[in-house]
């Protein structure tokens, strides 16, 4: 139990900092965020496509497109 709330403690603070943060620097956090997902997204395509799991070309262009569609 104390370990969660240790847990619970490192959120509260890293909420408490980024509440600190400009505007600006909260953009650019989000930016390297979404960045890092997609470096991660990436490799486990990789690590897929290494096994032979791999995935219709169109298919994949479509649902890409859709995704960054849904952001705008």
């Amino acid at each position: 139990m104390s370990q969660s709330r240790s847990k619970k403690a490192t959120v509260d603070q890293v909420l408490k900092l980024v509440d600190q943060l400009s505007s600006e620097e909260r953009e650019q956090l989000m930016q390297e965020l979404r960045a890092e997902d997609f470096k991660r997204d990436i490799q486990k395509g990789i690590e897929a496509a290494e096994r032979g799991e791999l995935k219709d070309a169109d298919e994949v262009v479509a649902r890409l497109r859709k995704k960054a569609q849904s952001r705008q």
